[in-house]
């Protein structure tokens, strides 16, 4: 079952491509031909339980050449899908298998070519310091009181996320400073889907111009969707 899937192209003339995750834990490189055909260009195991996650870099220097991974056996890692190991998956820039406590189940870049964001299901966002890309470092993090299941930057300013926390609603957290000195701020909560009767699952920014502090959410079991006003930004 594909579990995750993420478009990216390396420039604007450039092809598609696409990073899936799987419920094997395997990792597939698609590109899309003309005429929309794909094509598979890489696949390896790339966690031994689901892989939540698989996204692209943005960052200039990275953009259409690192993926990030997240899986269920609380493994974080990098690849560079330009180069081949010799066990012929790619090469893996970086793992941490210590720093979460459980599935790591949402990544992403921060619009800094050094801050990345992990939440897992052991109930925290933390902020990564990517400089040095072979062994980056965590500069803070926040309980956010539920399995953070998605995490998404604000189109217009990326300082500012909207996580989804599967048993806790939805949240809205601003990273303060940058470096060494990040601090975690959450600015605004929607309680009225922290039930027992339902899950915090999708959760997305209006990218429209004039309307960036309206959200969409959308929660497990009770099959809702909502729209939020996030005045305070």
């Amino acid at each position: 079952m594909a579990l995750t899937v993420d478009t990216r192209s390396s420039s604007p003339t450039s092809s598609t491509s696409i990073a899936a995750s799987y419920s094997d834990g395997s990792v597939k490189i698609f590109d899309v031909a003309p005429g929309g055909a794909l094509v598979l260009g890489r696949t390896w195991a790339a966690h031994t339980l689901e892989a939540w996650m698989a996204t692209w870099s943005t960052a200039p220097s990275r953009a259409g050449n690192v993926v990030y991974t997240g899986g269920d056996d609380a493994v974080f890692q990098a690849w560079d899908v330009r180069e081949r190991s010799d066990s012929g998956e790619p090469s893996r820039l970086f793992v941490d298998r210590k720093t979460h406590g459980a599935g790591v189940t949402s990544v992403g870049e921060l619009g800094s070519d050094h801050m990345v964001m992990t939440g897992s299901y052991d109930n925290t966002l933390r902020i990564w310091d990517w400089r040095n890309s072979t062994r980056p470092v965590v500069q803070a993090s926040l309980d956010l009181g539920g399995g953070v299941w998605r995490l998404k930057p604000k189109p217009d300013d990326p300082t500012v996320l909207l996580a989804a926390t599967m048993y806790d609603g939805f949240k809205v957290v601003r990273v303060n400073g940058d470096g060494g000195g990040v601090r975690l701020e959450q600015l605004a909560e929607f309680p009225a889907q922290k039930t027992d009767k339902t899950l915090a699952y999708g959760a997305s920014w209006c990218r429209e111009p004039g309307l960036e502090g309206l959200t969409a959410t959308c929660s497990f079991y009770d099959n809702l969707l909502s729209v939020w006003s996030v005045e305070m930004l």
